[in-house]
């Protein structure tokens, strides 16, 4: 086992990742020293281009949360002996959608008279929805008190998804779990559905909106 790991590299340690549970999003890295370092997915280093599983070898450095805990930080891929620079995003099913649904909710915006009004709504959601995303992220490196997923998609509902989006993208912050990351999804096209049945009616409310 010593043989795979070829020992710090100036600030940055190697190590294997022997257990790797991608629903919850954390494991374990085993360094050249034998000692197990918990590792969680906000560590790793542009999450959404690298996908760990049990056996990759990663470059890490030696951190600890708020209660002291030995915990990894700045955690990446290990190629050719570096740590691995992110070559592209790995953009999946979700991502390609909002490149759909992005256009299609700003041109139901701008269709309504009180385009304004709803483009100002949209927009402080999304700035309020990327707060929380950064927050969340800052606290789960931490160890600290975490954000909850329903709140997250409760704002996105409410119009603030594309914030949610733009902030899982620069962030690189819960892009890994496939139920939240669903939830997401569900979020944005009710939102949309939502706007378009209001947009629709015959309503003293829509005709206010409208």
């Amino acid at each position: 086992m010593s043989s795979l790991f070829i020992g710090q590299r100036q600030n940055m340690k190697q190590g294997k990742l022997v257990q790797w549970n991608g629903g919850k999003g954390f494991g374990f890295i085993q360094s050249a020293a034998g000692e197990r370092v918990f590792v969680h997915i906000s560590a790793l280093k542009r999450a959404g281009y690298f996908r760990p599983k049990a056996g990759d070898m990663l470059w890490f450095e030696a951190g600890s949360d708020a209660k002291g805990r030995v915990q990894a930080i700045n955690v990446a891929p290990k190629k050719g002996g570096k740590p691995a620079a992110a070559s592209g995003a790995n953009k999946d099913l979700i991502d390609y959608l909002m490149y759909g649904l992005l256009p299609l909710f700003v041109l139901m915006l701008l269709s309504s008279s009180a385009r304004w009004l709803l483009l100002a709504m949209s927009a402080g959601s999304s700035a309020l929805v990327f707060l929380m995303y950064w927050l969340d992220k800052r606290q789960a490196t931490q160890g600290g008190w975490r954000v909850p997923e329903a709140n997250l998609h409760l704002v996105s509902l409410c119009g603030g998804w594309p914030g949610a989006w733009l902030a899982q993208q620069t962030l690189r912050h819960k892009t890994q779990k496939t139920t939240f990351r669903v939830g997401f999804l569900a979020s944005a096209m009710l939102c949309i559905v939502a706007l378009g049945y209001l947009l629709s009616q015959k309503t003293l409310l829509a005709s206010w909106v409208i």
